[in-house]
């Protein structure tokens, strides 16, 4: 899921500023030599111009890789001849995240934001949705055990952060795709393994209903 590369105006500047060294794997992003520019009058192994911001920094990406589904909601619905009750097995959301060295700095929302405006990758993440869940129980009127869930497809995407001749290599962990859906647990089954629905029925419907041949 890639959405448009067209870049905003920002006149944002990656600094080593944000934390002045509170990772390795950021370079600074300062005092970087063009890739085409003159660099006659430079000092090209202490960098003269090192106080100077390097200009407009810019994020690749490269092939993602798939790392399965993670569910972020599940919730039951028990219809009996009584009435009904729910139990919230998952109520959670999804944050992406951005690794790439074994110093964390303590605020990375403007790489966040880089990496969104440069690969159209999603940095936000998603809520919790548990309200959309429970609007799919509301429907369901036949006795029995059903679920309702919302799973995130999980990608790993290599991310190159370019200023001047600095790359730093980092790794974007993201979502693909979303699915929500419901599941009769009295039912058989034969979702195919390693698919959200089997993930959710696997780990929230009761044991010893029927599985899958």
């Amino acid at each position: 899921m890639q959405v448009s590369r067209r870049r905003t105006g920002r006149t944002m500047r990656l600094r080593l500023g944000l934390g002045l060294g509170l990772m390795v794997f950021v370079l600074p992003l300062v005092g970087c030599v063009p890739l085409d520019g003159d660099r006659s009058g430079q000092d090209q192994d202490t960098g003269t111009n090192a106080s100077q911001d390097c200009g407009d920094p810019v994020a690749t990406a490269g092939k993602p890789r798939a790392e399965g589904w993670q569910m972020i909601t599940a919730m039951e619905l028990d219809t009996t001849a009584d009435g009904s009750t729910t139990k919230v097995f998952l109520d959670t959301g999804f944050v992406p995240a951005l690794f790439g060295g074994k110093d964390t700095p303590t605020d990375l929302a403007p790489l966040l934001q880089l990496v969104n405006q440069d690969t159209g990758y999603d940095t936000t993440g998603t809520a919790s949705e548990i309200e959309a869940v429970s609007r799919h129980l509301s429907g369901v009127q036949a006795p029995g055990k059903s679920l309702s869930y919302k799973a995130m497809e999980v990608l790993s995407v290599p991310i190159t952060l370019k200023c001047g001749t600095q790359r730093t290599n980092l790794t974007l962990r993201t979502s693909n795709q979303s699915e929500t859906g419901l599941i009769d647990c009295s039912l058989p089954w034969n979702a195919v393994q390693g698919s959200a629905g089997a993930m959710a029925r696997t780990q929230y419907c009761p044991r010893g209903w029927p599985e899958p041949d």
